[in-house]
């Protein structure tokens, strides 16, 4: 009889984590909003304190950061990962032509 191996706490974490995949999602989304949120409502105005129109430029920067996140955020969590028939290439024989596209990496 195979002795079981006892599972460490990060393999338990992440097992429970898994299991409540689009709350951790959620908690994500809102950790990132509350970063930004605190950044521009407290740090900015200190910062940028008597120069408007780096307080003007620190606000499209921080919008256009907060914005690219977020849209690759939601990328990465909606977009599928793909399956290994659809990124395995099988391998080429001496002599024969490499496949169109093979190292076509887009």
């Amino acid at each position: 009889m195979r002795e079981q191996r006892r599972r460490t706490c990060f393999a338990r974490l992440m097992r429970c984590l898994s299991s409540m995949q689009w709350l951790v999602v959620a908690l994500v989304f809102l950790l990132m909003c509350s970063i930004i949120l605190l950044g521009v409502a407290y740090i900015l105005p200190i910062t940028c304190h008597g120069a408007p129109a780096l307080f003007a430029a620190s606000h499209v920067a921080t919008a256009t950061l907060t914005f690219l996140i977020l849209f690759n955020y939601a990328a990465t969590i909606l977009t599928s990962p793909g399956t290994v028939a659809e990124c395995y290439l099988p391998p080429v024989k001496i002599g024969e032509a490499v496949p169109p596209l093979a190292f076509d990496n887009h």
